[in-house]
This record gives structure tokens, sequence and C-alpha cells, in this order.
């Protein structure tokens, strides 16, 4: 198995390979955490969706958490979503839907360099940062998402939101999510 040490070449990966492919990717991944400084942008309101690259086939985002941060219970507008952890360390909750109210039905906790996948399938999941610190994961969808279907803990209900980046390519937006 060939090992991906860039950035530049995970995104040459990307281009030529299926989505049954992108699969086994986060497994060669052995890129060190200074290719990722340029899309490390953290606000102290919330987690942040840097984007590295995006086509018709594929996006794929640094999302950098302040300590304590953390996702609503969302799902991924039926797209496959790979999450690796580039630093720090997070919890990841999975829910089924009971009555159309998520049902909590497992929790996970990605170390440095460890990987998750998740499909609307699955079910929906929530991620938070449980780090002392700042974390950064990097997220593959095999298809752009443009918005997300998420639990509101206060209406209590589904809601449907459009998603924007804090950073495209590097360089700071002026929508932020």
């Amino acid at each position: 198995m060939t090992k991906i040490t860039s950035i530049d070449s995970l995104i040459e990966t990307l281009k030529n390979c299926s989505i049954d492919e992108m699969q086994n990717i986060y497994k060669q991944l052995e890129i060190p955490e200074s290719e990722f400084e340029p899309y490390l942008l953290w606000d102290e309101n919330t987690y942040t969706r840097n984007c590295i690259y995006r086509n018709d086939d594929f996006e794929l985002l640094v999302l950098c958490w302040d300590k304590g941060q953390e996702s609503s219970i969302h799902f991924h507008n039926d797209q496959e979503c790979w999450l690796y952890n580039i630093i720090g360390e997070f919890k990841e909750l999975r829910y089924d839907l009971v009555n159309d109210k998520p049902q909590l039905t497992d929790t996970f906790t990605l170390e440095s360099e460890r990987f998750s996948y998740m499909t609307d399938d699955m079910g929906l999941h929530r991620v938070i940062n449980i780090h002392k610190g700042k974390s950064a994961s990097l997220h593959l969808y095999a298809k752009p998402i443009d918005e997300c279907k998420h639990f509101d803990e206060e209406s209590k209900s589904f809601q449907t939101s459009d998603l924007s980046y804090h950073s495209y390519n590097g360089e700071l937006t002026e929508t932020i999510i």
C-alpha cells in the first residue's frame, strides 16, 4: 500500500479513485501536521470549516475545533463521510432515529491519526472536541455537501441549514458558518 505523504498527493489520489477506493484512503495517510497549517484556522465561537479542495466528485475539508466545541447531531445529505483526526482528541456520538428523535446508540473516542466513517444509512452523529485544547480533523465527503439536516436542541426538531466555509484554499471567506 503506497503511503500518502502530502495534501497534493492526497488530492491527486482522490481525483483518480472510485468511491469504493476512498474507503481505504485514510489507511494510507502519513501527512505531517505542517502540511495542514494553511487550513488551521480557529474561531472561539464555533468550529470552522476550511476547504482544501472541492470538485463535483468530492470535497476535502479541515475542521478546526476550539476546546469543548461540538457539532450538532446531523446527517450527511446522503453522502459518505470520512473523518481523520489530525490534532487532538474527539468523541463521536452516533444516533438512530426513534419516533423522529435521535437516540444515542454508540460512542467512540478518536485519538490522533485515527479515522471514522459515517453515512446516513448508519444513522446520525455528533463530533465533540474532548482535547484539553484545540483539535483539527480532516473530512472527506464523497460528493460536496452544500446543506445539512441537523437536530435543533432548542426546538427539538430537525432543521436544514446551508453550509459555508470559513476559508477556501487557505484564504478567509466573508461567510462564516
